[in-house]
């Protein structure tokens, strides 16, 4: 996908998750995102995708801190994602597949938003200027 189609930056983090196909949830496979944006992202799976496949995908939060210094683990963010590109990585032998986000859960969503909003302007704002006396 040419990067100039996007509306959203993507931002690259990874993230472990699970998914299943469709509506089958007997069967659960591992992946991994590799960045994201509110609308889309790309897995890494052993496993190509055809363009149209959908997805039940569960992503694994990392551990946070509180204010009061207590770690907190985050429930996952559960996705129906379907898949629009898929590329094999020669250097890994597996697939990295674009998939756009078709229904997030609202207040998981939002966990997974809040840690893209932090991260992207985090890394758009520049470095404070040092100032010399």
């Amino acid at each position: 996908m040419n990067e100039h189609q996007r509306k959203h930056d993507r931002l690259e983090i990874v993230l472990e998750s699970e998914y299943t196909l469709g509506d089958k949830d007997d069967e659960i496979f591992t992946a991994r995102v590799l960045n994201l944006s509110p609308e889309g992202l790309c897995l890494s799976t052993p496993d190509q995708f055809i363009r149209g496949t959908s997805l039940s995908l569960s992503i694994k939060l990392p551990s946070a801190e509180t204010v009061d210094g207590e770690m907190t683990d985050p429930e996952d963010v559960i996705l129906s994602v379907r898949s629009a590109w898929s590329l094999k990585d020669l250097f890994t032998h597996e697939y990295k597949t674009g998939f756009k986000i078709l229904a997030p859960f609202p207040v998981n969503f939002n966990l997974l938003l809040g840690v893209y909003n932090r991260l992207t302007h985090q890394s758009s704002t520049p470095p404070p200027e040092s100032h010399s006396n």
